[in-house]
């Protein structure tokens, strides 16, 4: 029933009161450019309702389950950990990816890339605009933008929560009897008002958890490579139109500037509706800004914004736990650490990009056979065979252009990371201090984690470091300060009594060597 009313509200919006003519462009024309411009708008509709009414049906089941148990029993979603009690997880993983590469399929079409179309991106783009296509009518007395090869000028994150929020908008007009009828009589709830007031709530909480896990997802579906599960050398794509989506992403304006809006539109609802901490979703945010700083160069206002409202909210939860947290909860208080670490490792390891893995990131090339940083789980090394074709390949499409703008891009990751290393150190370098006593006064064969505080300071090291010893004022005395304790870090770590704590240090140290010398 909710897919009806989504598909009614979509036509009334964009079909029912327009002539067909004022629809004919040269990007799609009549005939099968047309119908499959359709197919695709009402196949992500479609999609987008069933994620939303699983996880509408999940957060209810699970806030029925705390009700009755007088505590959260339901295993915590985890969307990128294998062993879960639920397949959630993975199916709205699967559903959201499916999604991002159909909008990509939607606005980087064969002809449009063959014709390569230069847009104008309005820069008062909303995601309430409801897949409207008013603004293409002001192309022709519009300024061009770099964004070339699309078939319309909304940015692909926008068309993704302009979808989101047609569905969000259409349930928000049904009500809970509506929109369950065969499971309504399993709701403990017998007034109007009870049952008007618990589906605004769990409306509510299914908007912003949607809006989390696609953001999430987005980024390693479009630019990921095949360790990632990205399209890159899975599906059959022309690379101008991974360039231009890569491009795309990584411009502000049309990338991480509008994440970073829905984000905040979601934390400042949650601070208005007074809504008390949720765990999985303050996870979310972090995991967030995690997949679009693997991929992404993040602009420093994101990070300031990100990194102080973790600091300030999130991780107060994860330094002083209330004394009636239980066991649950402590374990989601030690999983936001950790993704919390994960973030910044992701910012360290962009900042170790090198100049021409940046450029094969930007020319479509596979950013695995680049050796982006990072652990690369069940894939073979690469021959010397396939590292010269890789060579081969990408200065036959290497211009002088690439070249200026990675070196731009190359420096600006670094002064991200820097930015980032300076305004979570203290937490950090704490968590690291009490990760290291833990191991000491354990047994010495338990292993360190490469994703926790202690592997997230060497990545530190080796990401920050070699920017500051080529590009950083060394009289700065916050630099200074910072380098020094970094290095006393570095040197307990080495110095530690577990092998696997030394392990973690051996790839990062010859990183800032080269850059010494």
């Amino acid at each position: 029933q909710l897919i009806s009313h989504v598909l009614q509200h979509y036509y009334n919006q964009q079909w029912n009161n327009k002539n067909a003519s004022n629809f004919y462009d040269t990007r799609w024309g009549f005939g099968n450019e047309m119908e499959e411009r359709i197919k695709g708008e009402i196949v992500l509709l479609v999609l987008s309702t069933l994620t939303y009414y699983n996880m509408y049906l999940h957060l209810l089941t699970k806030q029925q389950q705390q009700l009755q148990c007088g505590d959260d029993k339901s295993a915590a979603y985890d969307g990128a950990t294998t062993g879960t009690k639920t397949t959630f997880g993975p199916l709205m993983n699967t559903l959201t990816s499916a999604m991002a590469v159909l909008v990509m399929r939607l606005r980087y079409t064969p002809l449009s890339v063959k014709n390569n179309n230069s847009l104008f991106i309005s820069p008062n783009t909303t995601i309430y605009s409801l897949l409207d296509e008013n603004g293409q009518q002001h192309q022709s007395n519009s300024s061009l933008s770099n964004n070339n090869g699309a078939t319309n000028d909304i940015p692909l994150v926008t068309m993704i929560l302009q979808a989101i929020e047609l569905v969000s908008q259409t349930t928000s007009s049904l009500s809970i009897q509506q929109l369950l009828p065969p499971f309504i009589h399993l709701i403990g709830y017998n007034s109007q008002e009870q049952l008007h007031q618990l589906h605004t709530l769990i409306a509510n909480q299914t908007t912003h958890q949607f809006v989390y896990i696609q953001l999430s997802t987005l980024p390693d579906a479009l630019i990921g490579g095949n360790a990632s599960g990205g399209v890159r050398g899975k599906l059959s794509i022309d690379p101008r139109a991974i360039q231009y989506m890569t491009s795309e992403l990584s411009t502000p304006q049309t990338g991480i500037s509008i994440v970073m809006n829905a984000l905040s539109g979601i934390i400042s609802a949650q601070q208005q509706q007074q809504l008390t901490i949720d765990m999985e979703r303050q996870r979310l945010f972090l995991l967030t800004c995690e997949r679009w700083a693997r991929f992404v160069p993040l602009p420093k206002e994101f990070i300031e914004q990100s990194l102080s409202y973790t600091l300030n909210h999130i991780l107060q939860h994860v330094e002083k736990p209330p004394t009636s947290a239980t066991s649950s909860s402590l374990s989601a208080l030690g999983t936001i650490q950790n993704a919390f670490c994960s973030y910044l490792i992701s910012i360290f390891e962009g900042a170790c990009l090198t100049v021409p893995q940046i450029i094969a990131l930007h020319t479509g090339l596979s950013i695995d056979s680049s050796g982006i940083p990072g652990s690369q789980t069940g894939r073979k090394k690469q021959s010397s065979k396939s590292k010269k074709r890789h060579k081969e390949k990408l200065n036959s499409v290497t211009t002088s252009d690439h070249e200026v703008k990675a070196k731009e891009e190359h420096l600006r990751r670094g002064i991200v990371a820097c930015q980032a290393a300076l305004l979570s150190w203290k937490v950090l370098h704490e968590m690291h201090d009490r990760c290291l006593r833990v191991l000491s006064s354990s047994d010495r064969n338990i292993a360190a984690q490469g994703e926790g505080p202690i592997g997230c300071v060497c990545v530190m090291f080796s990401g920050c470091l070699p920017h500051i010893i080529n590009h950083q004022n060394s009289e700065q005395k916050e630099v200074i300060a910072f380098t020094y304790s970094i290095m006393e870090a570095l040197k307990s770590i080495c110095s530690h009594d577990n092998a696997t704590v030394r392990a973690l240090s051996f790839e990062h140290i010859p990183a800032v060597h080269t850059a010494l010398v």
